[in-house]
C-alpha cells in the first residue's frame, strides 16, 4: 500500500530509542547530582552499605576489587553518564562486608 512504510516505521523506532536514551542520561545525571550533594554536605555518612548507596544513587559506572591495608576491599566510581561531562568523579570505598569506609570527590 504505502511504498516506504517499512522505512518510516524504522525511523520512528529510532526516534523512540533516542528519546529513551536521552531520558536514561538525564536520570543518571540527576542521581549523580544527588550523590555529589550528599558527598559535599557530609550526608553520605547516612548510607552505610553498598546496597544503600546503589538503592539511593543507582549502579556505579565502574567497580573494582582492591586491597587496602592488606584487606580485600572494593571501590566504586560514579560520574556523569556522558564521558565528556565527567570531569567530576566520586569514588566510594567499601570493606569486604560491603560497608562504606571512605569516599573522595575528584
Amino acid at each position: 500500500m504505502l511504498p516506504h512504510l517499512d522505512e518510516a516505521l524504522t525511523l520512528r523506532s529510532f526516534s523512540a530509542q533516542k528519546d529513551e536514551q536521552h531520558q536514561y542520561v538525564r536520570d543518571a545525571d540527576a542521581r549523580f547530582d544527588q550523590l555529589l550533594a550528599a558527598v559535599q554536605s557530609g550526608d553520605i555518612k547516612k548510607y552505610n552499605t553498598k546496597k544503600d548507596i546503589v538503592r539511593a544513587f543507582g549502579e556505579p559506572v565502574l567497580t573494582r576489587d582492591i586491597v587496602i591495608d592488606g584487606l580485600p576491599s572494593t571501590y566504586c566510581l560514579y560520574r556523569y553518564a556522558i564521558a565528556s561531562k565527567a570531569r567530576q568523579r566520586v569514588y566510594l570505598y567499601f570493606d569486604n562486608k560491603g560497608l562504606l569506609v571512605n569516599w573522595e570527590q575528584i
